[in-house]
């Protein structure tokens, strides 16, 4: 009598094996491309934030004072915040403005150089 066609038990057994350790590995992959893009897609919120808060600073900066506040809805869990450090001597008008939007504990921040305007 011949060998019957077919595999034996312990055949399957190692195949199930293999493709479940294929399965684990390509569903880590997934979560962590998926964690990657959740983190991509915060930061461009954050960016768009950032850059619509930039847009609304008067020119020059009304006063050296820092000031805060909380961005509009429907992303009214962020706040902003404007720190100015004035500049002395010659350059006392000009002040280093940073601006920081923060959401959710991720921050972006842009920083440069504006004028202020000068008091009476």
């Amino acid at each position: 009598m011949g060998r019957r066609g077919g595999f034996s038990l312990i055949e399957l057994l190692i195949a199930s094996v293999v493709a479940a350790s294929a399965a684990v590995l390509l569903s880590g992959g997934l979560i962590s491309a998926n964690r990657s893009a959740s983190m991509r897609a915060e930061g461009i919120v954050l960016e768009q934030l950032l850059a619509d808060r930039w847009g609304r600073l008067e020119d020059p900066l009304p006063s050296a004072q820092p000031q805060q506040g909380a961005c509009p809805a429907p992303f009214d869990d962020a706040t902003w915040t404007l720190a100015v450090e004035p500049l002395e001597g010659p350059l006392a008008s000009v002040a280093y403005a940073t601006l920081t939007v923060e959401r959710n504990g991720h921050a972006v921040s842009l920083a440069t150089y504006r004028a202020i305007a000068q008091q009476p």
